[in-house]
C-alpha cells in the first residue's frame, strides 16, 4: 500500500489525508486500520506491523513554522466507543464498510491539536442499507490557543424532511466569533429503484442565522429568521417564495420585521414588490410599481 507524504502546513495535502481516510464509494470495500509510518529516506510509507490494534495510525516528521523538528500523529478509530460499523450498498451494487461512530485525533509530539468526532445513520429500506447518510452528527475542535471549533453540525435527511443545522466558532487573541445556522425543509424525497435519493421536493420550511463577534471586549450579533412556502407553477417549477414571521435582529433588538410573498408580478426583473418590510419604529419603506 502507497501513500503520498502529508504536509502539516499545506491545506491542500491535509486536504488529501483526510480524503483517504473517509470510505468514498468504490474506492475500498473495507476501512482502512494499521499504523504506517512515513520514511523519510525511502519517500514512502511503511507499516508498522507490531501494531495489533483496528485503527488507522500515520506517523510523520515535519518542522515548524520555527523550523523545529516536530512529530505528527493521526489516530482514525473507525467504532469509537465500541460502536460497531456497518456494512452498505452503494449505487453501483458493491459493498463497503462504514462507521456509525469514528474519532479522529491529530497531535503533535504528543499533544492534540485537533479532533472530529463524526457519528452516523445510514439509510435503511426495502434495499437494505446503503450508502447514504439518513443522521450525521459532526463536533470538533482545532487548535490550542487560538481555535476552531464545530459544535453539533447535524444533517438528517427523511422521506419528509431535511434538517441542517449547526454552529462554527472561533477565538484568537481574546476575540472570537460564532456562526449558526438551522434550515428545515418540509416535503417529498424521491429516490431511485436502488433506493437512493434522486432528489427532494421541498414545499416549506424555516430559516435561522446567528452570528456573534466579540473584539476588544465588545460583542456585537445578528439574527435572521423566516418562514417560507414555495409555490411552483404548472410545469413544476418554483414560482414564488413566501415568507412568513420574518425578522432581523440586531445586538438583540428587532431591527425590522418582514412577510409576504417574494416574486415579480410587476415584471420589472426585481422580485419583492409583494414583501412588507416594518422596522422597529412602524415605518415601511415605500414600494415602486414601475
Amino acid at each position: 500500500m502507497q501513500l503520498s507524504r502529508p504536509n502539516l502546513a499545506s491545506s491542500t495535502d491535509v486536504g488529501s489525508l483526510v480524503r483517504r481516510l473517509v470510505p468514498l464509494a468504490g474506492s475500498t470495500d473495507t476501512l482502512t486500520r494499521g499504523k504506517w509510518v512515513y520514511d523519510e529516506d525511502n519517500s514512502n510509507w511503511d507499516e508498522d506491523n507490531s501494531y495489533t490494534g483496528d485503527d488507522l495510525i500515520l506517523v510523520w516528521n515535519f518542522k515548524d513554522a520555527s523550523n523545529a523538528n516536530c512529530t505528527a500523529q493521526l489516530t482514525a478509530d473507525w467504532n469509537y466507543q465500541g460502536h460497531a460499523t456497518v456494512n452498505a450498498k452503494t449505487k453501483d451494487g458493491s459493498t463497503v464498510e462504514l462507521p456509525t461512530d469514528a474519532y479522529i485525533k491529530l497531535e503533535v509530539d504528543g499533544s492534540e491539536v485537533g479532533h472530529v468526532r463524526g457519528q452516523f445513520s445510514w439509510y435503511s429500506g426495502n434495499c437494505g442499507t446503503i450508502a447514504e447518510p439518513a443522521h450525521v452528527i459532526i463536533d470538533g475542535r482545532f487548535g490550542v490557543s487560538d481555535r476552531l471549533d464545530l459544535d453539533g453540525i447535524e444533517l438528517q435527511i427523511s422521506n419528509e424532511q431535511v434538517v441542517f443545522k449547526g454552529k462554527i466558532s472561533a477565538s484568537a487573541g481574546g476575540d472570537s466569533g460564532s456562526f449558526s445556522w438551522n434550515l428545515t425543509a418540509n416535503g417529498s424525497a424521491v429516490r431511485g429503484s436502488d433506493c437512493f435519493l434522486d432528489k427532494f421536493n421541498t414545499n416549506s420550511g424555516s430559516l435561522n442565522l446567528k452570528s456573534s463577534v466579540t473584539k476588544g471586549g465588545q460583542t456585537e450579533s445578528a439574527e435572521f429568521y423566516t418562514n417560507f412556502v414555495i409555490n411552483y407553477d404548472s410545469s413544476n417549477n418554483p414560482s414564488s417564495l413566501e415568507l412568513s414571521n420574518g425578522y432581523f435582529k440586531l445586538n438583540g433588538q428587532t431591527a425590522f420585521t418582514f412577510s409576504g410573498t417574494l416574486d415579480d408580478s410587476n415584471g420589472n426583473g426585481v422580485p419583492g414588490e409583494n414583501v412588507t418590510v416594518t422596522f422597529a419604529d412602524g415605518s415601511t419603506p415605500s414600494k415602486s410599481s414601475s
